[in-house]
């Protein structure tokens, strides 16, 4: 009989997203170039691509469950004190040589606003010339309220023919192809597309929820903002579904709180076992890790759930680094 040290996994089980679900669902694909969770407390490119962000006029890291009651988010950027508060994420371009670009979040709005608000742009000025791409929700007073409105200066907006929610997450993308075609999405859903350029300014300021620059008026978001990602080509709907975490998702551990924690706050803490600990990997785009390289019965206990559909389907999804061979066949994941 093998002993039973020698089947357990021998290695770091670096994680930027372990995922059981009926679907394959998360951030993480090769056409992404940024990618903010905030789980660090900051505003940290999980990709390890650029520097991190700058928090500004009292935009503070807070706890999803706490502020919203939706724990499943953990740590969210809270620009809910309405100050020009947000990010500044630096002057790099998201958009690709060809002109392709999604921007995917989940956005908890707390309330419609008398100007219309801001959560994610590309500008220097309301210049046209100082303008890549602006996006944003319409005031009470405009017209359609509350609707999504992806624009800059100098050419026609692209609008959402539906609302986006209040008081609730929800999830929004914005894709561009070829620089010719902008489409909308709320949750998944397709609400408007139309054609669309960007403007020339590759090096204005990208932020999320501040338009640092707009002292007279306060156009900042108001509300929490969750796994903002970034990709250099045009996500089909079928891929932005994808992106959509509810949708099958039944459990994600990424340790950054330093435990055995499921962020969607279905199921308790897992229980690290026999040495296994949470360690910080060096490497910027994976944080913290599951670390079993004491090879000793090491690991973590999720549970007696089972992440299996009724109808018998089920996706994993991890980050391994296997540092070591062994004589025996070593598990890193059993149920």
């Amino acid at each position: 009989m093998k002993n039973s040290k020698d089947v357990s996994f021998l290695g770091h089980i670096l994680i930027m997203t372990l995922a059981l679900g009926w679907g394959v669902a998360g951030a993480a694909r090769a056409d992404l170039v940024a990618f903010y969770n905030f789980e660090s407390g900051a505003v940290t490119d999980e990709t390890g691509t650029h520097a991190d962000g700058v928090l500004t006029n009292g935009a503070v890291i807070s706890d999803s469950g706490t502020a919203t009651g939706a724990a499943r988010f953990g740590n969210v950027l809270d620009t809910t004190a309405w100050a020009k508060d947000g990010a500044i994420l630096g002057n790099w371009n998201p958009v690709s040589a060809s002109g392709d670009l999604t921007i995917a979040c989940w956005l908890y709005n707390v309330a419609s606003s008398p100007v219309e608000t801001f959560f994610v742009q590309k500008t220097d000025s309301w210049s046209s010339t100082n303008m890549m791409f602006q996006c944003g929700i319409l005031a009470t007073d405009q017209s359609p309220p509350g609707q999504v409105r992806w624009m800059r200066q100098g050419i026609a907006a692209v609008t959402s023919t539906q609302a986006f929610p209040s008081n609730t997450w929800a999830h929004m993308a914005i894709t561009v192809s070829n620089n010719t075609t902008a489409t909308l999405y709320i949750n998944g859903t397709n609400v408007g597309s139309s054609a669309w350029s960007f403007g020339t300014d590759t090096t204005s300021v990208l932020t999320l929820g501040v338009v640092p620059w707009a002292a007279a008026i306060n156009v900042s978001y108001n509300g929490y903002m969750d796994d903002v990602a970034f990709y250099d080509e045009a996500l089909s709907e079928d891929a932005v579904r994808a992106l959509i975490a509810d949708q099958g998702l039944v459990a994600h551990y990424d340790f950054e709180s330093g435990a055995v924690r499921d962020l969607t706050g279905i199921h308790a803490d897992g229980v690290l076992t026999n040495g296994a600990v949470i360690t910080n990997s060096g490497d910027d785009r994976y944080g913290k890790v599951l670390d079993t390289t004491a090879w000793a019965v090491d690991g973590a206990v999720l549970g007696t759930w089972n992440p299996v559909s009724a109808s018998g389907n089920l996706s994993i999804a991890c980050w391994l680094k296997n540092v070591g061979t062994s004589s025996y066949e070593t598990t890193f994941v059993s149920g």
